[in-house]
């Protein structure tokens, strides 16, 4: 009960510096506004002249062209602005006070990177509200299975997975710039830990299939195929591409958070 009620404390207290800070969540507001910006741009010049019935439909396929989008900012991005949360504290020099309480340095990693996560995701499920009511508002309805899908087991997978891999990626930096600066090569490199499609589409040439390859992923693709909406010239994926794309990324975060709570305790002694 100790060990929870000091996480808990850990997450209140970075949530508010998330809150003041602004970096997750400017970064994750941006990505949701744009990417709803662009569907919505996008639905309402195929809808013009169409009867209301048809929203669902019609800003599915468009939901499924800017996706991709969605995908490589959130994990281009949100390393980036996630990394800086522990290092701030050396600058700030909170971590002077955290050393002078009976605190852990995995019940101090552990509250850093949920205290991050839960920002990112609060910051997510609010621009996903105000985009599903300006949908119902502007466009009518919406075909909410595809979207239940995509946000459980797309979005909610990477919006986890990238502040956490930014947050532990940079926990042992000292500075800001040098967090962003890693927090960036992160998100360079994130993409490929989501197992990004192995083969390129047959009937392209080779430099069009490489950048074929590199806008999808598997998870997001296998939805998408199975409701339909996959584009024609890339492969559908099979649920071994997912699992082993769903392990790679398990395996990156599980190094991560040893390297971090490794880096705490061999430069901070921080037990």
């Amino acid at each position: 009960m100790k060990a929870l009620r000091q996480i808990a404390a850990i997450v209140r207290t970075e949530l508010r510096f998330a809150l003041r800070r602004g970096w997750p969540v400017v970064g994750v507001a941006v990505i949701g506004l744009a990417i709803s910006a662009a569907t919505f741009y996008l639905a309402l010049a195929n809808m013009e002249g169409l009867p209301r019935d048809s929203a669902a439909e019609s800003s599915a396929r468009d939901l499924a062209m800017v996706w991709p989008a969605f995908q490589w900012l959130v994990l281009g991005v949100v390393p980036m602005v996630s990394a800086p949360a522990i290092p701030l504290d050396r600058q700030f020099g909170v971590n002077e006070l955290l050393h002078s309480l009976p605190l852990t340095g995995a019940i101090y990693l552990l509250g850093k990177v949920l205290g991050t996560v839960i920002a990112v995701l609060a910051t997510g499920a609010a621009t996903l509200a105000l985009y599903v009511v300006l949908h119902l508002v502007l466009l009518g309805p919406l075909r909410t299975e595809l979207y239940l899908a995509l946000i459980l087991f797309s979005a909610l997978p990477l919006l986890v997975w990238a502040p956490a891999v930014g947050v532990l990626a940079a926990s042992g930096l000292q500075t800001r710039r040098r967090a962003v600066l890693v927090g960036t090569l992160v998100g360079f490199a994130s993409p490929l830990c989501w197992g990004l499609r192995f083969l390129p589409p047959a009937d392209l040439r080779p430099f069009e299939g490489a950048a074929a390859q590199l806008s999808h992923q598997p998870i997001s693709d296998l939805i998408l195929y199975r409701y339909g909406l996959l584009p024609p010239y890339t492969l559908p994926p099979t649920e071994s591409d997912v699992i082993r794309t769903s392990l790679l990324a398990l395996s990156i975060l599980l190094a991560a958070s040893l390297f971090a709570r490794l880096q705490l305790h061999l430069k901070e002694d921080f037990r």
